[in-house]
């Protein structure tokens, strides 16, 4: 039988209907993981090495309790407590040596006739402290955020990119905003002042509307709750943080005002309980837990052990064959 050329075979009508497609995630791209990057530099992984965790990111909701759970293993393993321990210490070392060497000049320099020469001094060495003190707290930031994406933290990841200068801006513009709020507050209480107090009454009139600053900036800590995270993580300048942070407090409120609330309490009891020791423990832990938090509300990455169990799958449709 000789076969037909090629090309010349008969041809065969498909009756059958295209299907719709159920599944149009399956065989779809994954996005690249680079557009999750907070800028240059930023050291986010996605993938899992002997230091390093898988990131996932998240749906922009905040599970606390998961928070708490996975930063107390993280600080307990791979001797990160340890680490947590010394590297402060070296930095409170560092500034407390700066400072005090600034303070023994400016001695000297106000011994001199020259007054003018001392308030410059006064003036560079006031700065500086405030300098080492966001310097110091920008440290501590950068070194619970790299904590959620290395099993086991370095002295350098407390200093790199830690953005110095734009939580310097942000302190800035946040005082600002709260000497407003502060400006408000003590302008109403003078309008409503009833007249011709005593000196008792003036001292109790201004204890009870200072009591009510201090309530409503315990309300509103919230809102300032990410706004330093996201200047030192590099993913937003110093305006920018400050509209991201009110609205993460915004969408947050309740879960981030308890968080904050029973933080405070049981950090207290558990430092007393242990004669200061403790502060050794849960300062790294806390500083953690906030990080976890924040990015949590960013939306991530943050490590897959942390995050919340995906929903199960749905069930195919009737009729279609279950995939394994």
């Amino acid at each position: 039988m000789t076969m037909p050329p090629y090309g010349e075979f008969p041809q065969y009508q498909n009756n059958q209907q295209p299907q719709p497609n159920h599944y149009p995630h399956q065989g779809a791209p994954q996005a690249p993981y680079s557009q999750y990057s907070s800028g240059p530099g930023a050291g986010f992984y996605d993938y899992a090495d002997s230091n390093h965790d898988q990131l996932v990111n998240t749906n922009g909701q905040v599970h606390v309790l998961n928070a708490v759970k996975w930063s107390f293993q993280r600080w307990s393993e791979n001797m990160n407590w340890l680490t947590w321990i010394w590297v402060p210490l070296v930095f409170v070392l560092i500034i407390s040596i700066v400072f005090a060497a600034g303070a023994g000049v400016f001695v000297l320099v106000a011994e001199s006739d020259v007054q003018w020469l001392a308030f410059i001094g006064f003036a560079v060495l006031l700065i500086g402290f405030i300098w080492c003190s966001f310097a110091y707290n920008a440290f501590m930031l950068k070194g619970s955020i790299r904590q959620l994406e290395t099993r086991q933290i370095q002295f350098g990841d407390f200093t790199k990119n830690a953005h110095i200068g734009g939580l310097f801006g942000l302190g800035v513009l946040l005082l600002l905003i709260l000497g407003l709020f502060a400006g408000l507050i003590g302008g109403l209480a003078y309008a409503i002042a009833p007249k011709h107090m005593t000196d008792d009454e003036i001292g109790l009139y201004i204890m009870c509307w200072s009591l009510v600053f201090i309530l409503l900036a315990v309300l509103v800590s919230p809102f300032f709750f990410t706004m330093p995270y996201y200047v030192v993580d590099g993913r937003l300048g110093s305006s920018g943080a400050i509209g991201k942070g009110f609205a993460d407090g915004k969408r947050h409120w309740g879960k981030i005002f308890l968080y904050l609330l029973l933080e405070g309490v049981l950090s207290q009891f558990f430092v007393m309980a242990t004669l200061g020791l403790g502060a050794f423990a849960i300062g790294p832990i806390v500083q953690i837990v906030r990080a976890n938090i924040y990015r949590q509300a960013a939306g991530g990455p943050i490590p897959a052990g942390s995050a919340m169990m995906p929903p199960a799958p749905a069930p195919a449709p009737t009729g279609w064959p279950q995939q394994y």
